[in-house]
């Protein structure tokens, strides 16, 4: 369930619903807010 807690801080950080909730979509997040950008593929 913390899972759901987390996508709604990024909804709310981001200012819009963040509607396509898939793992790449995630890790994608993750990626640019460590400053990696597209790194790893």
């Amino acid at each position: 369930m913390k899972t759901i807690g987390y996508l709604g801080q990024i909804d709310k950080l981001c200012g819009v619903p963040a509607t396509t909730r898939n793992w790449n979509t995630i890790v994608a997040i993750v990626r640019i807010l460590k400053g990696q950008g597209k790194k790893g593929r």
